[in-house]
């Protein structure tokens, strides 16, 4: 039979002959072939496929366009146009081998020739940089090559052009493929290197458990594949599912593989647990040491206040300083949990350190309420709780306090500061949740110490509630200029001296102080001041307020209820059975406001982001006396 070849293939002889390169990194199977009726054609195909089997490539590049010259109609034609691809993709010219196949593929053949032409055009559209196509002309081959060297040349390209394509999925299950079908050493080692790197940059968890249901456990990526998924469970604080992953790893008979190695070692340190212990990370030393010392104090009593077991036991308390650092109140955490083995962590206090060790606990799976005041911090992960009421929630109570008792027109008065400015945001977004607008805003310098200009500023303007957030010492100052200007708090809004205006004034948790009232209480009269503490606000309050005055020989700070409470809060699912970290983590979340617990200060649970929903008592002066109205 005699084959006439097109003319234009005449044209790539020349080109062909002038191309020449370093051999890429994977290189192509041997050609296939046919025979010839024709004894010199055999002849001379047969010795450019030894000058190439030799390794002589651009010599056999000659010789094959030196056979197409000659015996154009040969079949075997079709095999040296072949072999002359694969030597353009061996020079690195995919292009020019996309072109000298184009005349193989026409024939709509489906012979060894043909499905080999297939498989370089492929692997040419690849490395020209069409991948998508490169994937559609190869997949067809999938199951119809049976030279080994071919099948692993078919399933190294598709994982690449998969890759190439972003397409995880595809770029896994191909690179399995090829490991399973006996690549030789090197190249193994650089796929496994590769399917390391590509499993562990897979973030999305469905994807991942639909390649561990979709491959075969037994080959080199179901346990890698399988560690990633258990690696991010882990990063989530969910140790339960990390284990539940394990034991179909376990079940399997990959658990002694080493792609998982270190996920089984770290889940049994960090499942070793002494349920009956708590770590306390507070500042012992450096400027916020006097704090930390009555956060302390007020954890010894919480950790006694809930007992536990047959033996009625408590929480013992480990204690370690994180007042010299972020990295040492890290080191400290790590001590705390993968040593001593702590079922969950209070504290720290201080902004830099609190974040960090967020983010640490987060990824040991150990819960921690944090005792910090900058919100948002509950946001590092479920783990993570702030047991520090928000500004906000004091604005939000003392508006619907005010509300009630008759307000109707509201002002703010506020300092020019981080803090200030943060109390006027929460004080609009309150008010525009009840459907109005502030009165009229008047801010002020922190530094100053004279105020009758922002008091003349407010006198006209027509409101009855005054939200002055500032600490104490210039609420001091801030009163009598309001009243000069002939602007009084009074209570019930009762007439003010003169032909003052009467109005209710607003203040703070920073703002509450019993000085105030000896320094500027006649101008305060019936202002209402947010408190996250007080003794009186209710049996357990009481109870731990005497325990601390009779322990430690004076009364408690809001700071000292913090620790008592966050201590009750692990103490109490210790004492209600649950079981591991993720359990009390789980407990914690669920708790709300009807909780039964002995809490020293209001409780009303954590929101889905790790954020107390605790409000503050109300309290109101009267006379010289600060009255609890709720």
């Amino acid at each position: 039979m005699t084959l006439r070849l097109p003319v234009r293939l005449f044209l790539l002889i020349g080109l062909s002959l002038a191309q020449s390169g370093c051999p890429p990194n994977v290189s192509p199977a041997s050609p296939k072939t046919v025979h010839s009726d024709n004894p010199a054609a055999e002849a001379s195909f047969k010795q450019a496929r030894d000058t190439f089997t030799e390794g002589h490539r651009e010599i056999a590049k000659q010789e094959f366009n030196d056979f197409l010259r000659l015996f154009p109609g040969d079949p075997l034609a079709w095999s040296a146009m072949v072999f002359l691809g694969r030597i353009a993709l061996e020079d690195k010219n995919p292009d020019l081998a996309t072109v000298l196949l184009g005349p193989v593929l026409e024939r709509e053949s489906d012979d060894s020739v043909a499905r080999q032409a297939r498989l370089y055009s492929g692997i040419a559209l690849h490395r020209s940089g069409s991948s998508d196509s490169a994937v559609r002309i190869l997949t067809e081959l999938m199951g119809k090559m049976t030279d080994h060297g071919d099948n692993l040349l078919l399933l190294d390209t598709l994982w690449q052009a998969a890759r190439a394509l972003k397409d995880d999925r595809y770029t896994v299950m191909w690179l399995d493929g090829f490991l399973d079908i006996g690549p030789a050493k090197d190249a193994r080692e650089d796929a496994m290197r590769e399917l390391q790197i590509i499993c562990d940059g897979i973030f999305d968890v469905v994807l991942l458990k639909e390649l561990g249901s979709d491959l075969d456990a037994e080959g080199a990526a179901w346990p890698l594949v399988m560690s990633r998924l258990a690696w991010i469970r882990h990063n989530e604080g969910d140790l339960d599912a990390v284990a539940d992953i394990l034991k179909v790893v376990k079940k399997a008979g990959r658990d002694q593989d080493n792609a998982v190695a270190d996920i089984i070692e770290v889940l049994d340190d960090r499942t070793t647990v002494d349920m009956g212990a708590v770590g306390c990370l507070l500042p012992l030393t450096g400027r916020s040491r006097l704090v930390g010392q009555t956060v302390l104090k007020g954890v010894m009593i919480g950790v006694d206040a809930v007992r536990f077991g047959d033996a009625n036991e408590s929480l013992s308390v480990v204690i370690r300083d994180s007042g010299k650092g972020a990295s040492d109140a890290v080191d400290a955490l790590e001590d705390m949990v993968l040593k001593e083995n702590v079922a969950a962590v209070i504290g720290p206090m201080d902004t830099a350190v609190s974040k960090a060790v967020a983010v640490r606990a987060q990824q040991l799976g150990v819960p921690i309420v944090l005792l910090s005041v900058k919100e948002g911090i509950g946001r590092t992960g479920p783990n993570v709780f702030r047991g520090f009421p928000s500004n906000a929630s004091e604005v939000r109570a003392l508006l619907d306090t005010a509300s009630r008792k008759g307000g109707t027109a509201y002002a703010i008065m506020y300092p020019r500061d981080g803090y200030g400015r943060a109390m006027r945001s929460a004080f609009a977004q309150k008010l525009g949740d009840m459907g109005v607008e502030p009165v009229v805003e008047v801010g002020y310098s922190p530094d100053d110490t004279d105020f009758m200009q922002e008091a003349s500023d407010l006198f006209e303007a027509e409101f009855d509630v005054l939200f002055i957030p500032d600490r104490a010492s210039r609420i001091a100052l801030i009163a009598p200029a309001l009243a000069s200007k002939g602007i009084w708090s009074t209570v019930s809004f009762e007439p003010a001296p003169g032909s003052g205006r009467a109005v209710q004034v607003l203040l703070p948790s920073i703002g509450y102080s019993t000085d105030l009232v000896r320094r500027a209480g006649r101008y305060l009269q019936g202002a209402l001041a947010a408190r996250h503490y007080q003794a009186d606000g209710g049996p357990s309050a009481s109870r731990f307020d005497d325990r601390f005055a009779d322990e430690y020989g004076v009364r408690p700070t809001y700071f000292s209820a913090l620790g008592h409470d966050a201590a009750v809060l692990v103490a109490g699912a210790v004492a209600d059975g649950v079981k591991g970290r993720v359990g009390i983590r789980r407990w914690i979340r669920g708790l709300g406001e009807d909780s039964v617990l002995p809490f020293a200060a209001p409780f009303r649970g954590f929101d889905s982001k790790g954020e107390t929903t605790a409000s503050p008592w109300i309290l109101m002066l009267n006379g010289e006396e600060w009255e609890l109205l709720r």
